[in-house]
C-alpha cells in the first residue's frame, strides 16, 4: 500500500493502525471510563465520513449484479464495478 494515502476504518479494523502508515481508526471507550471530549469530537468526524462511504456501498449492492453471486468470468469483476459505481455516482449528481 502507498504510505502517502490516508486510510480511515470503522472499530473492526482497531489494532491494524499500529501495522499500517497513515491508518485512523476510532478510539474505544476504555471499560469502566469514558472518553474526552477531544477523542468523541476525532470518532464523530470518522463517523460523518464514514457514513458516507457506507451509503454509497449500499447504493452500489442495489444493483442485482453486485447482491447476488457473481457468474461472469472473474477476469470481468473489476469492470463491473466500476461501470455500477459509475452510474451510483452518475444517478447521485
Amino acid at each position: 500500500m502507498d504510505s502517502k494515502i490516508k486510510k480511515k476504518a470503522d472499530t473492526a479494523y482497531i489494532g491494524l493502525d499500529k501495522e499500517v502508515e497513515n491508518f485512523r481508526t476510532p478510539t474505544k471507550k476504555p471499560r469502566g471510563g469514558k472518553l474526552t471530549k477531544a477523542q468523541k469530537k476525532r470518532n464523530r468526524r470518522l463517523r460523518r465520513k464514514r457514513v458516507k462511504v457506507e451509503h454509497t456501498i449500499r447504493k452500489c449492492r442495489l444493483w442485482r449484479i453486485t447482491k447476488y453471486i457473481y457468474r461472469n468470468k472473474l477476469r470481468h469483476i473489476g469492470q463491473v464495478w466500476l461501470i455500477v459505481c459509475g452510474l451510483v455516482n452518475f444517478s447521485s449528481s
